[in-house]
Order: C-alpha cells, then sequence, then structure tokens
C-alpha cells in the first residue's frame, strides 16, 4: 500500500524514502542522516508555510482527478484532455511537493532505519563510514596544527582523532600519571613524542630529555623551539658541546648512591655493591675535606685513581690537622681500605667500569666546562632546568646518547642521569619545591633496564614532573631488565599509553589488552564436511547452521588493528583523567616551524632547523570500540610565573 501511494500521489516521497533507506543500509552511510534530513526539511515547511507546502504537494492529484471527473461525465474535451494534462503539468507537480514530500520521505526512512536498527543484533549491524563533516573536520583541523605558531594553554595537541576529526588534546593533569609511547621504526613515535616537547618548551615549562639513539634531528627541533621561546638550551652527547658531572652536588650519600648506582651489577654478590658504596662514601668525604681538588682534571678522573686503597689513604693523610671530623675519616678511611685488600674483587670490576666510562668519548664532558678562552660549552645543572624560583627563563636539557656508538659508556651513563632525576625529585619533595609542571623525556628507555625508570615514575608525579617514555616493544624491556615482569611492571604504574605500529604478534596482542575488555557476541557457521564439499563445489561458498557465541572478554581494541597502522596512526589508551578513555585510531600531525626569526639567546650555536614531517596515508576501515570519552578541558591554572612567561612568549589559545 505504500508503494502504490508513493506511486500514485508522492512520487518525490518515495524516491527521498529510497535514497535516504538504501544509503543507510546499503552504503552504510549514518543512522542519524534521515533524521537530519527530516529536521531541515520541516524547517523549510515552516518557513514557506505549512498550509501552502500542503496545497503545493496536492496540486497534481487534485487537478488530476479534477480532469478524469470531468472526461467520465462527457464534458469537452474529453480524456484526450486528462493525457494532455499529464504530460504538460507532471514537472510543476513534482516540484510543488518537494518541500512536504522530502519531509514525509526522509521520516518514513528515518522510521524504517530506527525498527531495523531496534530488531537487528548490536554485532550484526555494520559500522557506518565516516561522516562527510568529520571528514571535512579532520582535515580543517590536520590544517590548523601544521601551521600552528602557538601552543594551548596547561594541554599539548598530539595529533587528530580519526573517529570524529577533532584534534586530540591531551591535558597536563592526564599526564600525571606520565605516559609510555610504543612504536617501531618509522610508525611516528618521535614524531608524538616531539609533540609534548614542543609544548612544554614553548610554555616555558621545565624540560629534561634523554635520547639513547642520539639522533641529530631531534635536537635541531629541541634547538629550534628553545630559540623560540627564548630559552637557553643546553645539550651534552659524544660532540659536546656542553659538560656534565654530576658528583659535585649534595652530601657524601647522594653522591656516592649516584656513581654506585650508575654500575653494572647484575651477576655480582649483592655485599659487592654494598662494600663499594661504603667505600665511595669515604671516598667523597676525603675530597670534601681536602677541599675538592681535582689532581687527573676531573673529578671522574679522581674518582679511578682513588679506587686504589693506597691513593686514598696517601689522599686522607693530606686532611688539614685543623678539620674537626679528621681523625673519624683517617678511621674510617682505614677500615675502608683494609676491607677492600682483603677482597679487591669486590670494587675492581665496578673500578674498571669508571675507567672505561672516563676513557671513553663521553668522558671528556663528564666535567666542569673550561674557563674562558677554551672551547665553548656551559655546565647542565639539572636542579636549574626545574627552579622556577627566578627570573630568568630556564634551560631546555638534552642528553643525546647514541647507545649504538659506545653502548656501554651510554648506558652508564643514561643510568646515571635516571637516578640523578630520581635524586632531584626526592630533593624537591623533601624541600617542598615542587615543580608547577615539567616533562621528562626518555627514548629507547629500554637500554636503561627497568629498575631505575620504575623508581623515577613513583616519584616524578608527587613533584610535579611528568615523565614520557617511549620504546620500540616490550620485549626490548624485558631483555634489558632481565625479566618478563619489567614490562608489567611500567604498564602498570603509567597512566597513558600511545600506541603506534606494532609489528610483533605477541606484544601487539599484549598491548592490545591494555585497552581493556567488553561483553562481545560472536557468530559462526557449523557446516557439515560433506554439505560443505558438495557446497563448494556447486557454488564456491558454504552454508550451514549458525552458532552464536558469547564472549565476555573481547578486546575493545584488536592486535590486528595495531598491526596495520600506517605512519603516524597510534592508538590511545589513557586511565588517567576523570573518566577512562580509548582512542582507537588517531593520527600524529607535526606543526610548522614559527615564521618570526629566532631571538638571540646566550646558547652554543643554534641553527634554525624544520622539523622533517613524515608522510601520513589514509586510515583504513577497522572494526573498532570506542569508551565514553573524557571532556577534553584543559587546566587554566598557573602559577604567576607561568602566566608571566604565557605572555612573554605571545602564547594563545582557541577551541576547537
Amino acid at each position: 500500500m505504500l508503494w502504490a501511494f508513493h506511486l500514485l500521489v508522492a512520487q518525490v516521497g518515495g524516491l527521498m524514502w529510497g535514497l535516504l533507506y538504501f544509503g543507510v543500509n546499503g552504503l552504510r552511510l549514518r543512522r542519524t542522516l534521515p533524521v537530519f534530513v527530516t529536521v531541515a526539511s520541516a524547517a523549510w515547511v515552516v518557513i514557506r508555510g505549512p498550509f501552502a507546502a500542503f496545497d503545493s504537494a496536492v496540486a497534481g492529484p487534485r487537478e488530476l482527478c479534477a480532469a478524469i471527473v470531468d472526461a467520465s461525465v462527457g464534458s469537452d474535451p474529453g480524456w484526450s484532455s486528462v493525457a494532455d494534462l499529464a504530460s504538460t503539468r507532471w514537472s510543476a507537480w513534482l516540484r510543488g511537493q518537494v518541500p512536504l514530500a522530502v519531509c514525509v520521505g526522509s521520516f518514513e526512512a528515518s522510521v524504517h532505519v530506527w525498527l531495523i536498527w531496534l530488531n537487528t543484533d548490536e554485532w550484526r549491524l555494520p559500522e557506518p563510514r565516516r561522516a562527510v563533516w568529520v571528514v571535512l573536520r579532520s582535515r580543517v583541523n590536520e590544517f590548523r596544527l601544521r601551521s600552528a605558531r602557538t601552543v594551548p594553554r596547561g594541554a599539548t595537541r598530539v595529533g587528530v582523532d580519526d573517529g570524529n576529526g577533532r584534534i586530540l588534546q591531551i591535558p597536563d593533569d592526564e599526564l600525571t600519571g606520565h605516559a609510555l609511547v610504543f612504536g617501531g621504526t618509522q610508525t611516528g613515535k618521535t614524531t608524538t613524542c616531539l609533540q609534548f616537547a614542543r609544548s612544554f618548551i614553548l610554555r616555558g615549562l621545565p624540560f629534561v630529555g634523554l635520547d639513547l639513539k642520539g639522533e641529530a634531528s631531534v635536537v635541531d627541533a629541541l634547538r629550534r623551539w628553545a630559540a623560540e621561546a627564548g630559552r637557553p638550551f643546553r645539550v651534552v652527547s659524544f660532540d659536546g658541546p656542553d659538560y656534565y658531572e654530576p658528583y659535585r652536588h649534595g652530601d657524601c650519600s647522594r653522591r656516592a648512591e649516584l656513581l654506585v648506582g650508575s654500575g653494572r651489577w647484575a651477576g655480582a654478590p649483592d655485599y659487592y655493591r654494598n662494600n663499594a658504596l661504603t667505600y665511595y662514601q669515604d671516598v667523597f668525604a676525603v675530597l670534601d675535606a681536602t677541599g675538592n681538588e681535582t689532581s687527573a682534571g676531573s673529578l671522574l678522573g679522581d674518582l679511578v685513581e682513588l679506587g686504589d686503597p693506597a691513593v686514598l689513604a696517601t689522599r686522607a693523610a693530606t686532611i688539614p690537622a685543623s678539620h674537626p671530623e679528621r681523625e673519624d675519616l683517617l678511621r674510617r678511611v682505614a677500615a675502608s681500605t683494609e676491607l677492600v685488600r682483603g677482597d679487591s674483587a669486590a670494587i675492581s670490576g665496578f673500578v674498571t667500569q669508571l675507567r672505561g666510562l672516563d676513557a671513553s668519548a663521553l668522558g671528556r664532558w663528564l666535567r666542569p666546562a673550561p674557563g674562558h678562552g677554551e672551547a665553548p660549552g656551559f655546565d647542565v645543572d639539572l636542579f636549574e632546568a626545574v627552579d622556577e624560583r627566578g627570573d630568568a627563563p630556564l634551560p631546555v636539557v638534552m642528553f643525546s646518547l647514541a647507545s649504538g656508538v659506545g653502548q656501554v659508556a651510554a648506558g652508564a651513563l643514561g643510568t646515571l642521569i635516571v637516578q640523578d632525576i630520581t635524586t632531584m625529585t626526592n630533593e624537591l619533595i623533601a624541600n617542598d619545591r615542587g615543580v608547577t609542571s615539567g616533562l621528562v623525556w626518555i627514548d629507547e628507555f629500554s637500554a636503561l633496564g627497568g629498575v631505575d625508570v620504575e623508581h623515577l615514575l613513583a616519584r616524578g608525579a608527587a613533584s610535579g614532573l611528568r615523565v614520557l617514555l617511549s620504546t620500540q616493544s616490550l620485549e626490548d624491556l624485558a631483555i634489558a631488565a632481565g625479566t618478563d615482569a619489567a614490562a608489567g611492571r611500567v604498564l602498570d604504574v603509567v597512566g597513558m599509553v600511545i600506541l603506534h605500529r606494532t609489528k610483533d604478534p605477541a606484544s601487539a596482542e599484549r598491548l592490545a589488552r591494555t585497552a581493556g575488555t567488553r561483553v562481545w557476541i560472536k557468530e559462526r557457521r557449523v557446516v557439515e564436511a560433506s554439505s560443505a564439499a558438495m557446497t563448494v563445489g556447486a557454488r564456491g561458498g558454504t552454508t550451514g547452521t549458525g552458532m552464536i557465541e558469547y564472549d565476555p572478554q573481547s578486546p575493545v581494541l584488536r592486535a590486528g588493528t595495531l598491526q596495520a597502522f600506517g605512519r603516524g596512526e597510534f592508538a590511545l589508551i589513557s586511565a588517567a583523567g576523570p573518566q577512562r578513555r580509548v582512542i582507537p585510531r588517531a593520527r600524529t600531525i607535526p606543526a610548522a616551524g614559527a615564521a618570526r626569526p629566532a631571538p638571540t639567546i646566550p646558547t652554543t650555536a643554534a641553527a634554525s632547523v624544520t622539523l622533517r614531517e613524515e608522510d601520513l596515508e589514509a586510515p583504513t576501515t577497522e572494526e573498532v570500540v570506542r569508551d565514553a570519552e573524557a571532556p577534553q578541558t584543559p587546566d587554566q591554572v598557573h602559577t604567576p610565573r607561568s602566566q608571566s612567561r604565557f605572555r612573554a612568549y605571545g602564547l594563545e589559545e582557541f577551541d576547537d
């Protein structure tokens, strides 16, 4: 009956119903499309006038019925007038139907689509295509991110969410639980991490980076952003140019823990480490008592020489007689040297490690910066990089250590840096000097093992420092730490995980499980072998009985999705915000450099380098499920110093 009504009376309404109905069910357009068309056409009818729209819609049937009645009673010109009327007036009749017919047809399509949705099992509903406005919004936001010259307050823009086309913005508060970025080579992992680095640097917030790949492009990008923000840039690498000597700050216990903690103690008895710690506490006490004058050109060189008990005893004999603790120090040194002489292997291996670090290419930079007239360079002090009490811009500190070149030295120094940062966070907490918001980025942290990084994660949040970790796979961390449990512990500690492409199936499966599970239904076909063979031979397919399987542990994020990601694509899993959110697919969009010239700042040779933008592939269709997203409202609370830096750097904020 409905088809007959549309065919005889409301042809335009039937056409609209067919287009929307088959568009939703055949082309997988959004199920809300008929509703939008209904609302828009209803507004059109109201604006035109309901009575006028109705009169125009029924004009064709009314005139045609009148002509048929006249012809049936024998009036001139008879039945030929009906055919002439239909052939000359049909286009006007159809145009008159448009406002009301579109409204009625789209309403019918909305009802039919709703009834189909209501009576169809959820797992059988096809996933709709991306809406046109989502695609347009995505392209507009991509352009905004690529051309952005400023960063928002209290948040970091990392890319575009493919699900809704909006800018993916991560508030600083959501980073309080730290973040972990996974991704293989050429996946966009480093670009994603650099988005966080750029945001913190341009906002004038504390930033310390440790790159165990030693990529020159990363250093160039950070140098350029530091210049844009008017901040000094300090970099320590195999080629310098800045200097780092962490053993001169703090009491003897702190310095001895830093020194001994940088050693490799795997497989050694526990008392070897304890003996080395006690011995070097006495070494630092003797150095303090004798004025900390170095005889080997660097403190590290002196620590190597003082690893010989005879040299330590000779140095202790030079303690001034007026020193109040001279006798106590001599007694302690005598006990330490006697202990080491009794078991020379207790510290000999560790001293050999220190000697190798001092003789490496990094060793020349592990000392104070030279005086005027010598090679340029600055002393790197991590406390200076996070101390927000002064008015001077905070320096941006980057340690670029290529672990493939001088791997042993890079690993030892990297471990030392992590321990130095951890010790610094402990002192910030103890002295109630927590920072407003700072970032510590450790790239390829798996080369350091898991224990020291775990300690940093445990203490970083309380001091205001956010830790951003990045690595290629879970296996790298397990191998470096010597245990599979290390990867699980790190995953348990961090509040946010960003997953780029992972080729290894086992690693992809484990990482996908971090998104959680859901209750889902699987439908399978049960086919008899004989029936299947006959059917395949006849029609190339199989038939059988459907079997419904209830799965209460179906993954929200599938491992195949991670393996199929293109360059720059990633999934985000966050449990640190007000609500847990899972974003199955997003794309990182690198921002362009600043157009204005960089100001002159007191730093080493700073060159303006354009960061290479990675080509992004178009997203592929995947069956994914999105959890309810948390409101992405950035934190607007800043200290007076932070606000002054916003004004100085000309930062602005705009809504999505």
